[in-house]
């Protein structure tokens, strides 16, 4: 397991994590690599991080997120009930194989953490199951 820390800066933000995720692969390796966050309040997927498309994921995320819904989680002083329920339907882990020690993503798939309680620190974890 290898693991690494993403530092958002912003409420909601899409961050590719990608080259970080290469970085922990071994060399020559085959298999599958699975890549987790061990929060609640984020997301990990698989996308394109075309600028104009990152910008319409956050955006998104926002109309989505906008608040103001009378969730009981808010009662508690704790307003961030949809991005938990955000996190919940999205997912906090993405598959991938590996070939060759390189990941194998299509030519416009990269690997997103997906932000919706910022600005934190992000764990994100690394395991590779070899094949």
């Amino acid at each position: 397991m290898f693991e690494f820390t993403v530092e958002t800066t912003k409420r909601l933000e899409v961050v590719n994590i990608t080259q970080a995720v290469r970085d922990c692969l071994p060399p020559g390796s085959e298999g599958l690599c699975v890549v987790y966050g061990p929060h609640t309040t984020m997301a990990v997927a698989i996308g394109e991080t075309e600028a104009d498309l990152v910008d319409d994921y956050e955006r998104a995320m926002e109309t989505w997120l906008a608040g103001s819904r009378p969730f009981k989680h808010c009662a508690h002083n704790n307003p961030n009930a949809e991005a938990h329920i955000f996190g919940a339907l999205h997912g906090c882990s993405a598959l991938v194989p590996v070939e060759d020690g390189k990941l194998a993503l299509g030519q416009w798939q990269n690997i997103l953490l997906f932000e919706a309680d910022g600005p934190r620190e992000r764990k994100v974890r690394v395991y590779f199951y070899a094949g």
